[in-house]
């Protein structure tokens, strides 16, 4: 009996490290659990904070999709405008004014306007395109004169 006993015994210590082994086991995924949680937590107030960042920006861009639409209008009614006050003036078409600046004084000449004339035209109306114009013809001697 004393063989049973042993027997017994060490199996009951085999269980009882088996079970310290998997204590432990369970005690390091449930560390890894609350690392996993914390994680999710951060990445759900990233979620949210990019949705409302999200939400604003869509805010703004219709903003200024109202905007574009509203300067759109307005460019139409001037231009209508323009057209009811130079047909009621009854000007022929070769009275009319130059569309864009340094077009008549270059069309009185007979000759396309000089570099520095087209650069100063460009910086009156579209600055970027100015730019490009500057840096593409500053160079050449007869940009200034």
């Amino acid at each position: 009996m004393l063989g049973f006993a042993e027997k017994v015994e060490k199996s009951i210590d085999t269980a009882a490290t088996s079970l310290a082994e998997a204590l432990a086991k369970v005690a390091g995924l449930e560390a890894k659990v609350k690392t996993f949680e914390a994680d999710i937590a951060a990445k759900d107030k990233m979620i949210s904070e990019s949705t409302a960042s999200i939400a604003d920006l869509n805010g703004k861009m219709a903003a200024k999709d109202k905007e574009i639409a509203d300067l759109k209008a307005a460019a139409k009614t001037a231009g209508e405008q323009a057209v009811d006050i130079v047909a009621a003036a009854g000007l022929p078409a070769d009275q009319l004014p130059a569309a864009k600046p340094g077009d008549a004084a270059a069309a009185v000449a007979g000759k396309t306007p000089s570099l520095r004339e087209q650069y100063l035209a460009l910086q009156r109306t579209d600055s970027v395109k100015a730019a490009e114009f500057f840096a593409k013809h500053s160079e050449n001697k007869d940009f200034w004169k």
